[in-house]
C-alpha cells in the first residue's frame, strides 16, 4: 500500500510535477497517520480495559493471555508514538519547499539504470504504524480466543468430572 504511491511519485517524468506529487503524497500519508493514531489509541483503550474485566464474567485472564495482551499493547503504544513522528516530521517538512524537496530526495535513489527507485527502508518506515497497528489488533483477537478457547476447555472439563 505504501510502495506504489512512493513508486509513483518518484517516478514522476514531469519536471516541474514532484513538488506537487510530494504534496499529495505527503497531505495522503498524514490522513493515513491521523487515522491510525486514532485507532491505535482505541485499540489500547480496549486493551486497558480487558485487563479490568472481572473475574465473574470470563473467569481469571490467563497469563498466556495477559502476555500477548501486553504485548499487544506494547505495539500498539509504539504505533501511536510512531504515527505521531511521521505526522510532526511531515508537517515541519511541509512548510517549505526546500522541505518538500527534502521529503522528495529521500524516498528515492538512482539505480543503475539511472531511474529513481523507491529506498526499501523508507518504504518500511513510512508502513511501520500501520503494520504496528495491524499486529496489535491481531493479537488482541489471538488473545481472546486463547482466553475463550481455554474456558471452554476448562469448563468441559468440570462438567465431565461432575
Amino acid at each position: 500500500m505504501t510502495l506504489e504511491p512512493i513508486r509513483q511519485l518518484i517516478q514522476e517524468t514531469n519536471p516541474s510535477a514532484p513538488g506537487s506529487a510530494t504534496r499529495a503524497w505527503r497531505e495522503g500519508k498524514l490522513a493515513e497517520l491521523t487515522n491510525v493514531g486514532i485507532s491505535s489509541a482505541l485499540v489500547a483503550g480496549v486493551i486497558a480495559a480487558a485487563f479490568s474485566w472481572s473475574t465473574e464474567t470470563v473467569g481469571s485472564l490467563y497469563p498466556e493471555v495477559k502476555g500477548i495482551w501486553f504485548g499487544a499493547l506494547i505495539l500498539v503504544l509504539t504505533a501511536i508514538n510512531l504515527a505521531t513522528m511521521q505526522s510532526t516530521t511531515l508537517q515541519r517538512l511541509g512548510c517549505t519547499d526546500s522541505g518538500i524537496d527534502r521529503i522528495y530526495e529521500s524516498l528515492g535513489f538512482l539505480n543503475v539504470q539511472q531511474v529513481r527507485e523507491p529506498k526499501k527502508f523508507q518504504v518500511l518506515i513510512w508502513q511501520m504504524p500501520l503494520m504496528l497497528l495491524n499486529l496489535s489488533t491481531s493479537l488482541v483477537a489471538i488473545g481472546l480466543l486463547l482466553q475463550l478457547w481455554k474456558s471452554f476447555i476448562l469448563t468441559s472439563q468440570s462438567l465431565e468430572v461432575s
